[in-house]
């Protein structure tokens, strides 16, 4: 019987660590990317995510246009480049988180799209060229993949790296199956280099 409740509890702790895991990576991530002020002019790179398949924002695309609407409120930015092709579906990416931001308060001069991109590495290729000028770039992702998105413009636009911030915000348990998936991704991303 001791045996028995020895090994429950082994997989009840195994169990809570792979579900805890990847939440206290992306609050984690988060927490390293908390957007400090700025110094000079700012501006955002917004990195793509899929829309839904009716061309509604998706979840991670609402939380990454809160957190990016929430930054140019802070910290008055001028420049605003979202990116993302439409790439799961018929529906751009930036025109979707293009529109919700505008309709969370986002000035809609300060935006500027890149419908071309289908992957990270060509969201900072095709954006750098848009945010050329500025001081500060705050990369807007999730808490993981914001600082993939600072690694890949320092790969693709080795002179904007040191303006480079990654930008997140925490959001406690939310889509909380989809990120064991997205940690373990993240992950290996970041040992490829």
């Amino acid at each position: 019987m001791k045996d028995m409740t020895r090994k429950r509890l082994l997989w009840t702790l195994a169990g809570f660590a792979v579900a805890a895991g990847p939440e206290a990576a992306f609050w984690l991530g988060a927490r390293a990317a908390v957007a400090q002020p700025p110094a000079g002019r700012c501006g955002l790179l917004v990195l793509g995510y899929p829309s839904n398949s009716d061309g509604t924002l998706s979840p991670e695309q609402r939380d990454r246009v809160k957190t990016a609407v929430a930054i140019v409120h802070d910290f008055d930015c001028e420049r605003v480049v979202i990116s993302g092709a439409p790439v799961r579906n018929e529906h751009s990416e930036a025109a979707t988180m293009a529109l919700a931001a505008v309709r969370l308060g986002m000035p809609r001069e300060r935006i500027r799209l890149e419908e071309r991109a289908r992957s990270t590495l060509e969201n900072a290729r095709f954006s750098a060229p848009k945010l050329s000028g500025l001081d500060t770039i705050f990369v807007v992702s999730n808490g993981l993949h914001a600082h993939r998105g600072v690694r890949a413009l320092c790969s693709e636009a080795p002179k904007l790296c040191s303006k480079a911030r990654p930008a997140a915000r925490y959001y406690p348990l939310r889509r909380f199956f989809l990120k064991f998936p997205a940690a373990l991704y993240e992950g290996l991303a970041r040992l490829k280099g």
